[in-house]
């Protein structure tokens, strides 16, 4: 919100926000990597844990990656989905389709660990 108001707007691009040009090198980008494990419980008792990894930086390419992958899997694999009208992200609302593109595409990996 303060970037919609043009005198903090001024204020945080003069003191606070990145120059045009400015951000991580390429190798930084292209070199990173990154890892998370997921913990769900279900219903029962029973909890599954699952690593999901991803190559590059994950705010300036994996992010973009996923985000590309989402929207070619939304455009050719379309029919496929089955949940209505309201706000969905992508992995509920694409499911089981989305993930070939996301470790064919953009580089992820999904590991069930229990």
């Amino acid at each position: 919100m303060a970037v919609a108001l043009p005198p903090t707007r001024r204020l945080l691009k003069r003191y606070v926000l990145p120059a045009s040009g400015e951000g991580p090198s390429q190798e930084t980008v292209e070199g990173g990597h990154w890892e998370i494990i997921l913990v769900g419980k279900h219903d029962d008792g029973d909890v599954v844990k699952v690593r999901v990894a991803g190559e590059g930086d994950p705010g300036a390419l994996s992010s973009s990656r996923m985000l590309i992958e989402s929207a070619l899997c939304l455009l050719q694999d379309g029919d496929l989905i089955t949940v209505g009208g309201g706000s969905w992200t992508p992995e509920s609302a694409l499911g089981e389709p989305l993930l070939p593109w996301l470790i064919s595409h953009a580089g992820l990996s999904f590991e069930v660990l229990t």
